[in-house]
């Protein structure tokens, strides 16, 4: 009867606890989404435009160019030396342009590179709707992140592609994001930071520094962008 009752207590303990993580991951993440301008300005993006500038060392800076249909295209420009590497994904399919190595037509990209370059179409790193988008939230307790406290809050996408948030504990501001993705039997795993987070002039603030080499210039929001962009241009 004793063993009945431990039993029955350890039971309810564990699903208590189950519900107050799921509880406490929603409330980072609802803050963290609010903090960023609130779910209602989120949604509402069609479209991201975004210039910036890589440093490139010894007083080398190369322009660089993004343009973005949430979730569903992205394209990356890089310029130097007078050529332009793109990266462009569409979908589950994507190409590039990679001038530096002698090729300039556009050729398509291999699964992995799309599976790890898809991440970049959501400035929210999946946290915007995740569960109806089929993801789970976990909150994994706090971490140091750089002498800050940090959330750390693992998403899991459908897909079975992994998101970790490093969110400050008191702005609410991802200071990192690490995702990994799984290749056949191998897993790759890519880290970036942020800072300098900025209001933009629809409302959103978004971070202006990644890592230590990309500053982002200006962002803007919901102006057209011709569709021909992410179609692989044909040979030369």
């Amino acid at each position: 009867m004793h063993i009945y009752k431990f039993s029955l207590y350890l039971l309810t303990l564990i699903l208590s606890t189950n519900m107050l993580v799921a509880q406490t991951a929603d409330e980072i993440i609802n803050k963290t989404l609010e903090n960023m301008g609130g779910t209602t300005k989120l949604n509402a993006i069609k479209t991201i435009t975004q210039e910036g500038k890589v440093d490139m060392g010894q007083g080398r800076e190369a322009p660089i160019k993004r343009y973005i249909i949430p979730n569903k295209a992205l394209r990356n420009e890089f310029s130097l030396q007078g050529q332009t590497m793109v990266t462009t994904i569409e979908g589950n399919a994507g190409w590039a342009i990679r001038p530096f190595g002698g090729n300039k037509n556009a050729e398509p990209l291999p699964e992995e590179d799309v599976k790890t370059t898809q991440f970049e179409w959501d400035i929210t790193g999946g946290l915007l709707n995740y569960a109806q988008n089929g993801s789970t939230a976990e909150y994994l307790g706090t971490d140091d992140f750089e002498g800050t406290d940090v959330y750390v809050v693992r998403l899991t996408l459908k897909t079975g592609q992994i998101i970790y948030h490093y969110i400050d504990t008191e702005t609410y501001q991802t200071l990192k994001k690490v995702t990994k993705v799984k290749l056949g039997d191998k897993e790759q795993r890519n880290e970036e930071t942020y800072s300098n987070f900025e209001k933009t002039d629809y409302g959103i603030v978004v971070p202006h520094s990644i890592g230590e080499q990309v500053t982002i210039t200006k962002t803007l929001i919901n102006q057209p962008i011709d569709d021909n962009l992410f179609k692989m241009p044909a040979k030369k």
